[in-house]
């Protein structure tokens, strides 16, 4: 539970020190009022405590985009480095396996690199 404010504690306050000295016959209101500042300070809480949620719920959700992401790229660089490793060393030889793999890192290093630009 957090301190109360400065402004709170001086509402309550002067809520007290009208009840002092418009007697019981006001009270009803004074306090209406009063309980009418609390439930707007809560309200206010809610909300800043909500905006912090869902950013935090955005940031998790593109983190679980990215894992989904970087699987998909892996899956798709194995699935295609077979057969062009294949066909690089059928017919180039060792040098068109190497160029082929070159080719398929450079692309795996270009979507990392993007990655960490847009998160920064």
């Amino acid at each position: 539970m957090s301190i109360p404010s400065y402004e709170s504690q001086r509402e309550a306050a002067a809520a007290i020190n009208a009840r002092r000295e418009l007697g019981l016959e006001y009270e009803e209101q004074i306090a209406a009022g009063l309980a009418e500042r609390v439930e707007y300070a809560v309200w206010q809480q809610r909300q800043a405590d909500d905006g912090r949620t869902r950013i935090e719920l955005a940031r998790l959700e593109d983190a679980k985009l990215e894992r989904g992401q970087r699987l998909a790229l892996t899956i798709v660089s194995l699935g295609v480095g077979i057969p062009i490793t294949a066909i690089a060393a059928d017919q180039v030889g060792l040098m068109g396996v190497g160029v082929s793999w070159a080719g398929i890192a450079a692309v795996n290093a270009i979507f990392s690199l993007g990655r960490r630009r847009t998160r920064h």
